[in-house]
């Protein structure tokens, strides 16, 4: 049930509307964005994994190294944490590699759905992690 107030709903629906006559959305409405600002998308989450995958690795070594050195358990397992952290960032990266192809022969509305199975194997680390 829509919760917010008529005009905003009005409102959205006349962007979607736009998007469907100009080519931009398909008639089942695959994909909410334009090929360009799917790309532009994707570039962006790409370069935030990127920095956050560099982060992480520099934390997970800076924890891993001084849990070693100084024979700390809890400091070593929270390096392994954050070096999973790290994984679960390159785990996003194919996702939205793979997320960002056009449609083809087999996928005829894109590659999205990749981008949330993706994100369900990171699920999946993040849980394993806390074992």
């Amino acid at each position: 049930m829509w919760t917010g107030n008529d005009d905003d709903h009005d409102a959205l629906c006349s962007i979607l509307d736009e998007r469907r006559v100009s080519g931009a959305v398909g008639a089942t409405g695959s994909s909410p964005f334009t090929p360009a600002e799917a790309r532009s998308r994707a570039g962006r989450i790409r370069r935030v994994l990127i920095v956050v995958f560099v982060l992480n690795i520099a934390v997970a070594a800076a924890k891993l190294g001084y849990g070693l050195w100084t024979s700390s358990v809890a400091m070593t397992a929270d390096g392994l944490q954050s070096f999973l952290d790290g994984m679960a960032s390159i785990v996003g990266l194919a996702g939205i590699a793979v997320a960002a192809r056009p449609p083809d022969e087999q996928h005829h509305f894109g590659h999205q759905r990749y981008e949330t199975l993706a994100s369900m194997v990171i699920a999946m680390m993040m849980a394993v992690s806390v074992i």
